[in-house]
């Protein structure tokens, strides 16, 4: 379990946020996190930006087996959506244009890349909250409020939803040097823009579903049964009370 010192942590069993400074809780907030086909890994790393009105670059694995498909079946999806169809000379093409027909099953790899435009309706929401991970991990806002409101909230394809992204990136702007004006002439603008964390903001993503706290022991959902893949023990328990 991670030093509550500084920085950002989220026990992913617990759909919980917490954010220390000096040893002092800031900010607690729920969070969605991935899916069991789709698990937020059990990471650390350090948060390095925040991007207001960011896009979103689709990953691979998603695009290919949840967007084209919907794609395919109806292209006006698309552009009802915010997304771009960008092709490798980084040139927009027109989704009328594409046989979608060749692209009958998710194991046939789209060509194109897909992003999503800043906005209201993006997946990414108004926060983006960027952190160095081999597997494109980090933690953002989000349009679809309602699923906070859900007791399960393994709900994501991998990244950490963040209920109260607004406040959490106010707080790091802040840090940053930005005004609240700046904050709101931004989010009006719709301009991807990215302000660079200069504070010492470790992120950690860990997994606990038990621990205990002045003397009473909380348990939580093993929701990715990680717990029932930890190796059987054997203890001689009189040798243990012989040691005592």
């Amino acid at each position: 379990i991670p030093n509550f010192d500084n920085g950002i942590f989220v026990n992913i069993p617990s759909y919980q946020l917490y954010y220390f400074r000096d040893g002092n809780l800031t900010l607690q907030s729920k969070v969605i996190v991935g899916r069991n086909d789709r698990k937020t890994p059990v990471m650390y790393s350090k948060l390095s930006n925040v991007v207001v009105n960011p896009p979103w670059n689709v990953p691979t694995s998603i695009k290919n087996k949840d967007l084209v498909p919907k794609m395919r079946k109806d292209p006006s999806y698309v552009d009802r959506n915010g997304y771009e169809i960008i092709d490798s000379s980084g040139n927009k093409v027109d989704p009328y244009t594409i046989d979608w027909a060749i692209y009958d099953s998710p194991g046939k790899n789209f060509p194109y890349h897909l992003r999503q435009k800043a906005g209201d309706d993006s997946a990414l929401g108004r926060y983006k909250f960027n952190m160095p991970s081999s597997d494109a991990i980090y933690l953002h806002d989000t349009p679809n409020r309602g699923l906070f409101n859900k007791t399960n909230r393994a709900l994501s394809s991998g990244c950490v939803r963040v209920a109260k992204s607004d406040e959490l990136a106010t707080v790091l702007l802040k840090e940053a040097g930005w005004t609240e004006q700046r904050k709101q002439n931004v989010l009006n603008s719709k301009k991807a823009t990215s302000a660079q964390i200069y504070s010492n903001n470790p992120v950690y993503l860990y997994y606990v579903t038990a621990w205990v706290e002045n003397g009473k022991i909380y348990t939580l959902p093993d929701i990715y049964r990680f717990d029932s893949k930890l190796p059987k023990t054997v203890i001689d328990w009189e040798k243990v009370k012989s040691v005592i």
